[in-house]
């Protein structure tokens, strides 16, 4: 079923989970193509934090943007 036809079934996890593994490609892209000049990680023996926080911001950003979009969608759908 389409979440057209069931109004019942939230959007939120599925558009959160979507943009989640989307930003998890971009950070994967962008490591191994490198197209945005040298990679965006500091060698792990010194920026580890900072490669932490680089992955997860990556990650977690779009995630949380998606959900709170995907939230507002159920609540105009009820």
């Amino acid at each position: 079923m389409s979440e057209e036809t069931n109004p019942n079934i939230p959007v939120r996890y599925s558009w959160a989970l979507t943009w989640a593994f989307i930003g998890a490609v971009i950070v994967a892209a962008d490591v191994i193509i490198q197209w945005r000049g040298p990679s965006p990680l500091e060698p792990w023996d010194d920026g580890a934090l900072y490669n932490i926080a680089y992955i997860a911001a990556s990650i977690l950003l779009p995630a949380a943007v998606a959900f709170a979009f995907g939230w507002w969608r159920d609540r105009r759908r009820k």
